[in-house]
């Protein structure tokens, strides 16, 4: 049986994880698009096509939304 050390778990899950991210050039491309429409810089591109995803901070949200129909092609 394992007993939990709460040193041990401090020590685990206070580490400090770098998370690094490939962009590829579609995902550029639909950035540089985001924001020419939107003058909004989206923090993340999502695609599965037939479909794109982008995320913005909450803040930009509601300005991104005026500009949905513009997004769609």
């Amino acid at each position: 049986m394992y007993m939990s050390n709460s040193l041990v778990d401090y020590l685990y899950f206070s580490q400090i994880v770098n998370i690094k991210k490939k962009i590829f050039n579609t995902e550029l491309k639909f950035f540089k698009f985001f924001f020419e429409i939107t003058k909004i810089v989206p923090v993340f591109v999502i695609i599965r096509i037939p479909f794109v995803f982008y995320f913005v901070k909450p803040r930009d949200f509601f300005m991104a939304k005026f500009f949905l129909r513009k997004l769609q092609i």
